[in-house]
């Protein structure tokens, strides 16, 4: 399907530039929806998983995006290893923290 290694190269740069704005996005939504998030007696922990799961996101977009400036041809590995192995790691510690079971 793919005759040019070049243009399979840009596909998937592409999907990981739009993978990271997307989830850039998400993170500052998130953010500002920790911030407006009624603080309710006992509930202060919703708030705070909600500016640490921005803040992860957030730093998923910018790590992707700066391999794509800078190390382009990165990009695939990067991508394969931040979505499959940080971020899960990252969002279950996240989670574990603020369970309050």
């Amino acid at each position: 399907m793919w005759d040019n290694p070049e243009e399979r190269l840009n596909k998937k740069v592409r999907r990981a530039a739009r993978n990271g704005a997307l989830s850039i996005g998400g993170g500052v939504g998130l953010f500002f929806m920790g911030m407006l998030y009624p603080h309710e007696e006992g509930a202060d922990h919703i708030a705070k998983l909600f500016s640490n799961l921005s803040l992860v996101m957030i730093l998923y977009g910018a790590v992707m995006l700066a391999t794509i400036m800078f190390r382009r041809k990165l990009v695939p590995p990067i991508n394969l290893l931040m979505t499959w192995l940080v971020l899960p790691t990252l969002i279950l510690f996240l989670f574990s923290k603020a369970w309050t079971g």
